[in-house]
Formats: structure tokens, sequence, C-alpha cells
């Protein structure tokens, strides 16, 4: 079972002093040279940053162990906002959910990752290449140690290798072949 930091359980519930921030104070609060908390009880905090930029954040402990939750940016999210998802985060820890853990398991299931866009992006391509298309995840392109000197040239030949610079180039395919000046 979860707590909320700042919360302190007594006999049967759990006492909390919440809900010390008003309106005028987080919409009138100055960023400083290091970034500062209002604290709102209950775990709830309001970060500025020098920037001014002010995120609601959310301190908990689950299973002794300390960790931290975003619920969103001022003034996108008010603080009658901020104050209901604690309290809805707040019976998720009760109930021994980890808010966290949700979030992540809900990120890594998207389809809306980098992997799952390029192959929806070459799937469309007219002309792209078979090999790229049916690759399998995570498999590189080539080898390591290739580069384009390895691969085919202009003149078929597969590797340039040891050969003198532009020696195997047809007349014209390649700077440095046979039709260069002297």
């Amino acid at each position: 079972m979860g707590t909320i930091a700042g919360t302190r359980t007594t006999g049967e519930y759990a006492l909390a002093a919440t809900d010390f921030l008003t309106e005028a104070q987080v919409r009138c609060a100055k960023p400083k040279k290091r970034p500062y908390k209002l604290r709102d009880g209950g775990g709830l905090y309001l970060l500025i940053t020098p920037a001014d930029v002010r995120l609601w954040r959310l301190r908990y402990k689950l299973q002794g162990r300390e960790s931290m939750v975003a619920l969103g940016t001022y003034p996108a999210t008010s603080l009658k906002a901020a104050r209901a998802r604690r309290a809805e985060l707040r019976g998720a820890l009760e109930s021994g959910r980890d808010p966290t853990a949700e979030r992540r398991a809900e990120r890594a299931s998207s389809s809306n990752t980098f992997e799952a866009i390029a192959r929806e992006w070459l799937a469309k391509q007219p002309r792209a290449p078979r090999e790229a298309r049916d690759r399998a995840p995570g498999q590189a392109a080539g080898r390591p140690g290739d580069s384009v000197r390895n691969r085919d040239g202009p003149c078929g030949a597969r590797s340039h290798r040891g050969s003198p610079r532009g020696a195997c180039a047809r007349q014209g395919d390649e700077p440095g072949g046979r039709d260069r000046p002297a």
C-alpha cells in the first residue's frame, strides 16, 4: 500500500495538512535564480523554475520507495484540477497501484514509437528497398565495418581496396578515371 508524502496515519485514517495554496499565490509567484517549490500539502507542490515554468508534481511512497509523478503545467492545469488529480492518485495508491508504472506501461504499449512510424512510412513508399521493409526489428542495415569503399563500385568490382585510385573505373564514370587530363 502506498502513501502520499506529507501524510500521517493515526488509527484508521490518514491525516494530511492540505490545501495551503491559493490561486492568487500560485498566479503571483515570481521566478528566482534557482527552482523552488510552493507546497500545497499531501505531497502536491508547484515547482517554479528560473525560466518561469510552473510544474505540478506529486511525491508519494510505495513499498518504502519514494517517487514523483508530474501532473501538468500551470496554467494549463489549475490548482483545483491538480488537487483533484492528487485525490485520484491517492485512491490508486491506497489500492496498491503504482501510477508511475502504469504510465510507463501505457507509453510502452503505444504504437507511437519510432520503429512503428518508420515501418508505416516504409510501407507507404513505392520504391522502398525490399530488404529495408522485410528487415526484422532491431536488425542493423549492413554489417559493421562495411563502408562505401567495400560495396560495388561503378565498374562492378566488389572491392576497391588495394587498387590504385580509379584503376578500375570506366572512362568517364568516375573522377580520377582514365580520361583525366595529366
